[in-house]
């Protein structure tokens, strides 16, 4: 079958996932809603579509659509994804799937009463690196895993944005760990299983004067018993890095480096390089990039065909927000906060 697809944002990630619609055997761009008048004329004319338009009612109202990509502000996921939902379009949410909690009860209700396909965009679950060590865990390759670490850092991811992009405002302190914080809990989660007991720390020491923590550090305990802890700053003078490291009773992993009890007992004290690239963030286009997302809206598609839940559906877009809410909310009140997942 051809889907029918159109794209809800012309930002970065919507540039990508209309040249992945747009390039697919499966599928056919037919539409695409931005607020950049010359920009929407510039990719009609690119991508030869039906329609280009300011007008978010005009694309859910077609028949020509079947499915959409919400690449739109952080906080205006929940309530677009469920109008989605309710004028009869399967979705792609760009992650975070939503900035709090309590704003995923709409779209899970949405899913759970329209039958329709959601997917969250996690896109850290797609880079060959992480789920080369997911398959080793589930594998026991590196024993019994007791602990594991993930980061992303960078500097200035939301710096330069319009202060309504991300909620960037005094009422919204932690739009770093929620937007960006996303993609280490979501590797935590995915590899290691539910998150029982969350504690936070956070610092805007190394951006003063905003209105917004640059930096966390979140401490983890998963209900297998595991520790865990992902560190989130966009404050770090250094390029972009999202890493994983898992360590186990029998073998430790960090990224495509390995250690394994079945060679350091007999001399060699050293990491071995997997021949596994690692996939570091660029700009549109970029084609190492641009194959994370072609593989994100196939599995899309593969849930849609099989009208079964997609690879990261609305239940974990929940479970993820849950467990930064937490982080949230230990940073204000300086405690440990227990998960129930």
């Amino acid at each position: 079958m051809i889907y029918r697809a159109a794209v809800i944002g012309t930002g970065q990630p919507g540039l990508f996932q209309m040249q992945s619609y747009a390039q697919s055997p499966r599928t056919e761009l037919v539409a695409v809603w931005g607020r950049n008048e010359p920009q929407l004329a510039r990719l009609q004319q690119q991508y030869q579509l039906a329609l280009a338009t300011t007008d978010l009612d005009e694309i859910l109202a077609r028949d020509d659509v079947d499915c959409v990509s919400i690449c739109v502000p952080n906080q205006l996921h929940a309530d677009w994804s469920v109008w989605a939902l309710r004028a009869g379009k399967h979705v792609f949410c760009e992650a975070p799937m939503v900035p709090r909690r309590a704003d995923a009860e709409r779209m899970i209700r949405a899913v759970e009463e329209t039958g329709l396909v959601l997917m969250v965009g996690q896109i850290d679950r797609f880079e060959p690196a992480f789920i080369h060590i997911k398959r080793m865990v589930e594998a026991g390759e590196l024993g019994c895993p007791f602990l594991a670490e993930a980061r992303f850092l960078g500097r200035g991811w939301t710096r330069h944005k319009p202060l309504d992009w991300w909620g960037r405002d005094a009422a919204n302190p932690q739009i770093a760990l929620v937007s960006l914080g996303c993609f280490p809990i979501s590797l935590l989660r995915w590899v290691m299983g539910p998150i029982a007991e969350v504690s936070a720390y956070a610092t805007r020491q190394g951006w003063p004067n905003q209105a917004h923590d640059d930096t966390v550090s979140i401490n983890l305990r998963f209900e297998s018993g595991a520790l865990g802890r992902a560190l989130v700053s966009e404050a770090t003078q250094q390029p972009y890095a999202l890493d994983l490291a898992v360590y186990g009773t029998e073998g430790t992993v960090v990224n495509n480096q390995l250690a394994s009890n079945r060679w350091l007992d007999v001399g060699r004290d050293e990491f071995l390089e997997l021949p596994i690239p690692l996939i570091a963030w660029a700009e549109y286009p970029n084609p190492a990039i641009q194959s994370l997302f072609d593989a994100e809206i196939e599995g899309f598609l593969g849930s849609i065909d099989a009208g079964s839940p997609s690879p990261v559906d609305v239940h974990e877009g929940a479970a993820i927000a849950a467990a930064l809410d937490a982080a949230a909310e230990s940073v204000t009140k300086g405690r440990p906060v227990i998960l129930s997942d």
